[in-house]
């Protein structure tokens, strides 16, 4: 398929549940003809006729005077269908409760590898359905063992080999960099880096920074990433972190992290997030020396499955999910800024402020900050459902915002959802008191991330659904990050009994 992000086509129907059908095919015969699985096809069929009950339902209250927008697009490698309205908000525990629809969380993410509920202010809302599309090289040079990784266990690689490290060329180095990527973690890591074809949109968008070193034959044998949420974001997330088994001890990884880091510096950046592994300290120590700071702890962040390679004990890192150590690299001097704390996590808060070098002004609490919100909160939800994970963002705040996570929270459990982060703004007066509705809900204290939100950081608490953390298993490489670990743990804790 020519282009890397286009829209398919397009069909519009009206709210009258006797077009959903038309609606149905409409999206499948779409998903056919830009190749995809009749199987696959055939689960986006019903979803289209899902989507449309509940957009007829719940967005128009059953009125047949509205419309509503079937989308088919092609996006990096993925193919999507969306759905798209301008009629009322709707609350997903209202939805599964409707006596001519199933819709919940539960059923919709099945049907496709992403589920995305997102806000659009006046343009309304959107629903999509994400299928990552099979590649050919993915099909052939791994499953069939046509290129299988046929170094012995404890191969090394003759030190005096040289390795040329620079960055990544997309269209010379892309299938080179999908083999180090499997050689490291086999198919266990994020999907985006075993198709080619989307690691060079990310680059061509300014969206992905990428670093490899690479041997005289054009082998790539280590890797860094540094992701960006749009070319024009002050904070990157530092990603797609790997060594060739072969080549470890070189320090190829802090090199490659060293030169990630100028690149970002030089750009103009205020810092770079990343999500350290804590089975092992190797990552967390390459972080740490190029100047990140621990910033929080995602309990359960690591989803089952994820395996080193040629690591000690890597073979039970799929037993259970692993938390991450999340790290702040602060670049260039960050603005002055405001935030409004809750008042249980501010000596926590302002702790990692200072040790991190970050420079706030805790602001006076302001009594009737809850009041004066609006009505209706605004939030976007992001479900991937084979990382059994999801993330609401806080997009506006609202009085009404705590029955939309209660509501929303019952509807990812029933999705076997296994952790759900929440991201609050910490510039809004008000959010001490919604934090303390979220914890009521069983939501608990991570981090911070420093500038992820456009007018300055975000808190992040997360919701564990039945899910056992063994504090055994989590490595930390300093009194911050086992400090940071106790209080975590001690929160989540405290929450859940409470909750």
């Amino acid at each position: 398929m020519a282009g890397n992000e286009r829209q398919l086509g397009r069909a519009t129907l009206a709210t009258d549940p006797r077009f959903l059908r038309a609606g149905a095919v409409f999206t499948r015969e779409m998903a056919i003809a830009a190749g995809l699985p009749e199987r696959v096809a055939a689960n986006l069929e019903l979803a289209a006729e899902e989507a449309g009950l509940l957009i007829i339902d719940q967005s128009f209250e059953g009125q047949r005077t509205g419309s509503f927008d079937i989308i088919c697009e092609y996006r990096d490698g993925r193919f999507i269908a969306a759905f798209e309205d301008q009629g009322l908000p709707f609350e997903w525990g209202k939805a599964a409760k409707s006596d001519t629809s199933r819709h919940s969380v539960a059923l919709l993410s099945g049907f496709a590898d992403e589920l995305r509920m997102i806000n659009l202010g006046r343009d309304g809302k959107r629903l999509e359905f994400v299928v990552h599309q099979s590649s050919p090289f993915l099909e052939t040079s791994f499953r069939e063992g046509g290129d299988e990784d046929d170094t012995e266990a404890g191969d090394v690689a003759p030190l005096d080999t040289p390795l040329e490290l620079r960055p990544a060329i997309p269209e010379r180095d892309g299938i080179a960099f999908a083999r180090c990527m499997y050689k490291v973690y086999g198919f266990t890591y994020v999907e985006t880096v075993y198709f080619p074809e989307r690691v060079r949109s990310l680059i061509e968008k300014g969206l992905l920074m990428s670093f490899v070193a690479v041997t005289a034959d054009g082998e790539v044998v280590g890797h860094q990433g540094i992701k960006l949420d749009s070319p024009t974001a002050r904070v990157a997330n530092i990603c797609m972190g790997a060594v060739d088994p072969r080549y470890r001890g070189r320090r190829l990884f802090e090199q490659l992290k060293d030169m990630a880091v100028d690149a970002m510096r030089q750009r103009g950046l205020l810092g770079v997030h990343s999500e350290a592994v804590s089975l092992h300290p190797f990552s967390q120590k390459a972080n740490f020396k190029t100047g990140g700071r621990e910033t929080g702890m995602l309990l359960g962040h690591v989803p089952r499955g994820f395996t080193f390679k040629d690591i000690k004990d890597s073979d039970i890192i799929g037993e259970d999910r692993q938390t991450a150590v999340l790290f702040y690299n602060v670049l260039n001097a960050p603005p002055r800024r405001s935030v409004h704390l809750p008042a249980r996590h501010r000596q926590m808060i302002e702790r990692i402020y200072s040790w991190a070098g970050i420079d706030r002004n805790t602001a006076t609490p302001e009594t009737g900050a809850i009041s004066a919100l609006p009505e209706a909160a605004r939030i976007d939800v992001d479900v991937t459902p084979a990382q059994g994970s999801a993330v609401i963002k806080v997009i506006e705040p609202g009085s009404n915002l705590a029955s939309l996570l209660r509501a929303q929270r019952d509807e990812l459990k029933l999705g076997r959802i296994e952790v759900i982060y929440l991201d609050i703004a910490l510039h809004w007066p008000a959010t001490p008191n919604l934090v303390e509705q979220a914890e009521e809900l069983g939501f608990s204290f991570c981090g911070i991330y420093p500038e992820k939100h456009e007018d300055g950081d975000l808190l992040r608490l997360h919701y564990l659904n039945n899910l056992r953390i063994d504090p055994t298993r989590i490595v930390t490489i300093n009194e911050m990050g086992k400090d940071l670990l106790d209080y975590t743990l001690a929160e989540s804790k405290r929450v859940q009994a409470q909750a």
